[in-house]
């Protein structure tokens, strides 16, 4: 157990010289370390830069469920504040930006031609393919088929 959790009596331990006690103090002293400086490096980043990580991020894993609530908690703020930063600096909301990311992805599959459509849509992270083909069309005013046909 971290000493740091229980304070004086990872010290007093270390006073009676138990075996190993000077090794746990050393060892846990460095993980609290470790964790305060990567708390420090967060913090001194710039709401900008976590924002660009988190995009960063979502471009690379947009076929996994992402939420709001997920995203905000990656740039460390609230999830009000995200959606306010997030759409003055797209533009769109975080689901309509992760919309479209995922749809453009369908249209690279589709075109490469390795796909079907329902294979493309469940591989770039829709789970519902009737959502799938409502969310397509609305985007590009066509269904999937039509728009390969072109």
């Amino acid at each position: 157990p971290p000493c740091y959790r229980y304070g004086a009596g990872c010290f007093r331990s270390r006073r009676e010289r138990t075996l190993g006690s000077r090794a746990l103090l050393k060892a846990e002293s460095l993980s609290l370390l470790v964790r305060l400086a990567r708390m420090d490096a967060d913090a001194d980043s710039a709401p900008d830069d976590r924002m660009d990580r988190l995009l960063k991020e979502v471009e690379r894993t947009s076929f996994e469920p992402w939420t709001v609530d997920e995203a905000a908690h990656w740039v460390g703020v609230s999830r009000r504040q995200f959606t306010k930063t997030f759409k003055a600096a797209i533009g769109k909301t975080f689901l309509q930006f992760l919309t479209n990311l995922k749809t453009a992805r369908v249209k690279e599959l589709l075109s490469s031609g390795g796909y079907t459509v329902a294979g493309a849509a469940y591989a770039c992270g829709f789970g519902d393919i009737a959502h799938f083909y409502r969310t397509f069309k609305k985007h590009e005013n066509q269904t999937p088929l039509q728009w390969m046909s072109v």
